[in-house]
């Protein structure tokens, strides 16, 4: 693998955590919303299940592919990252 490559995937320790509080509010918010099981949630909003498993996981996303997780949890990105993103 060339260095360019390998930059482009590894993450700063800063971005890696960021990551994994993005992927901890989604579970947080989805276990509010009644679902206890991120399977069941993603089939029912007809989200990729394992993709969206990835996400609460802390994987990286795109910006449109949270706010169509969002759009499907009924939640704005203002209350998203509101005072319980921490």
């Amino acid at each position: 693998m060339t260095d360019k490559k390998q930059k482009k995937k590894s993450k700063s320790p800063y971005t890696e955590e960021q990551l994994l509080k993005v992927g901890n509010r989604l579970k947080q918010i989805r276990i509010e919303k009644g679902f206890s099981n991120y399977e069941n949630f993603a089939f029912t909003h007809d989200l990729p299940r394992s993709q969206y498993g990835r996400y609460e996981n802390g994987e990286d996303m795109r910006l449109s592919s949270l706010i169509k997780v969002l759009e499907a949890m009924e939640v704005s990105l203002e209350e998203f990252f509101n005072k319980d993103f921490k």
